[in-house]
């Protein structure tokens, strides 16, 4: 979560400063119209796109954070290599289910902490947010100074990289994650039927021991008297 931070918060400078150059050459009026899309496109995401998956797909929030990845490589792919302004605009639409990231890793954390741990829990994720947020920035600016006059962008590249990077240890560990899952499940599910097995035959066992009824102690007494 700190890596995606860090490279969300740096993407928002640089961006301003690479459309602003040949071969977009935008406008600040061009700029605004591309942030309205995008902060648009994620709360329609956000809003509608998240909820429809979990209620009609039932879809885990570990491939959610896969989903976010995807689309967010997709759409740093698409700034990288894009000349026209549409092909950036469309970047920025195809970009916002990348809010599935940490809208999903957030609901995870909550899962994993107690009610009681959860104001602790986020307060120090926004503590760690903030600092991400400032060292991307940092960073994203000392390599775009780099490589402005080179490749420009060169830095969205990078990122892309970083992206798919992540997106293949995410999905590490969610195979484990579902493995472990699975084979508890599976333990608990062999425990369970152990139990039940164990009733059955105890419940049909033949009463050896079981007292026979008063009626045939009171035949047998009177057949000796």
């Amino acid at each position: 979560m700190f890596i995606q931070k860090a490279c969300g918060g740096g993407e928002i400078d640089i961006t301003l400063l690479y459309t602003m150059k040949s071969p977009l050459d935008w406008s600040p009026s061009t700029y605004g119209y591309f942030l309205a899309t995008t902060y648009a496109c994620v709360g329609l995401t956000t809003l509608a796109l998240l909820p429809f998956l979990i209620r009609f797909f039932h879809l885990t929030d570990l491939t959610l954070v896969a989903i976010g990845y995807v689309f967010k490589a997709a759409s740093l792919a698409m700034i990288a290599y894009g000349r026209h302004t549409w092909l950036v605009f469309l970047s920025a639409v195809a970009g916002s289910p990348g809010v599935l990231i940490m809208t999903s890793a957030k609901s995870i954390i909550s899962k994993l902490v107690g009610e009681d741990e959860q104001g602790k829990a986020f307060s120090l994720l926004s503590c760690g947010e903030n600092v991400a947020n400032l060292i991307g920035s940092m960073l994203f600016a000392l390599v775009y100074a780099a490589t402005v006059s080179s490749m420009p962008s060169l830095v969205f590249v990078l990122d892309c990289s970083c992206t798919i990077a992540l997106l293949c240890a995410h999905l590490v560990v969610a195979y484990h994650v579902t493995k472990s899952s699975s084979l508890l499940q599976a333990k608990s599910t062999a425990t369970q039927y152990g139990s039940l097995e164990t009733t059955t035959l105890d419940s049909a066992a033949p009463a050896d021991d079981v007292d026979p009824p008063q009626d045939d102690l009171i035949i047998d007494d009177t057949a000796e008297q």
